[in-house]
């Protein structure tokens, strides 16, 4: 996958990240699974998992899925790794939750990349987190923090998950539109405690683009280093 055979580098991941949390809205499971196979290319041990719910994916010759799996077995599959491990319990809904914590304890200390995904958004493109939200685990070195571009443009009620929060943040209506500067309010007010790199999704046309460099310049305005990449995930895995 030469398109991605860089993307940590671009996120600014280093060597020694290797609890890496992902987290916002508007691409985090592509990430996931992009990183993961970057990183199994390098014939690195890797594991995927999430400590909130997401959808679980099917089993595949490149993906094996452990659910409500013992510590003995996770152990055989990650020391004899073949393929991609995704780890987690089976959820109510049908959904993949997070693994028992005896799990979770043990996948953060081995040499291994484990890549969270460590937020919901029920499919919008933008997310402002409650307070007991994101879930981050607290081995993580990296946070990524990803927003949906498509949002832009669009009213404020239709594509953001917490919606109510968000707007009590920003001051204004359900019904106004999203512009960078809010956009930008967003993610710092959500997720900047947390130093995170900012992935800006969705990247798909020239005015998006240059609606990032706004959103990024927004995200710069307090005159701190920030590290951010703007791009189009699924566009670029065509």
């Amino acid at each position: 996958m030469p398109k991605y055979d860089s993307l940590p580098e671009r996120l600014a991941i280093h060597r020694q990240d290797y609890r890496i949390s992902i987290v916002g809205a508007g691409g985090k499971s592509t990430l996931l699974s992009l990183l993961g196979r970057v990183y199994r290319e390098r014939g690195e041990k890797v594991v995927l998992t999430t400590t909130t719910h997401i959808r679980r994916p099917e089993q595949t010759p490149e993906l094996r899925v452990l659910v409500d799996s013992t510590l003995d077995e996770l152990q055989a599959a990650v020391n004899g790794q073949t393929a991609l491990l995704m780890v987690g319990s089976a959820a109510p809904d049908g959904k993949l939750a997070a693994p028992a914590p005896k799990l979770l304890e043990w996948l953060a200390k081995q040499p291994l990349r484990l890549l969270i995904e460590a937020d919901g958004a029920h499919q919008f493109p933008i997310k402002l987190p409650a307070a007991h939200e994101p879930v981050i685990l607290p081995q993580t070195q990296r946070v990524i923090a990803v927003a949906g571009l498509s949002a832009l443009g669009h009213p404020l009620g239709q594509v953001c998950h917490r919606a109510e929060l968000a707007r009590e943040l920003l001051d204004c209506p359900l019904e106004q539109p999203l512009t960078p500067a809010m956009l930008a309010v967003l993610l710092q007010h959500g997720y900047g405690t947390y130093e995170p790199v900012w992935l800006l999704n969705q990247a798909d046309t020239p005015a998006l683009r240059f609606q990032a460099r706004e959103v990024a310049r927004q995200l710069c305005s307090n005159g701190r280093p920030q590290r951010l990449l703007a791009t189009a995930l699924l566009q670029e895995d065509n």
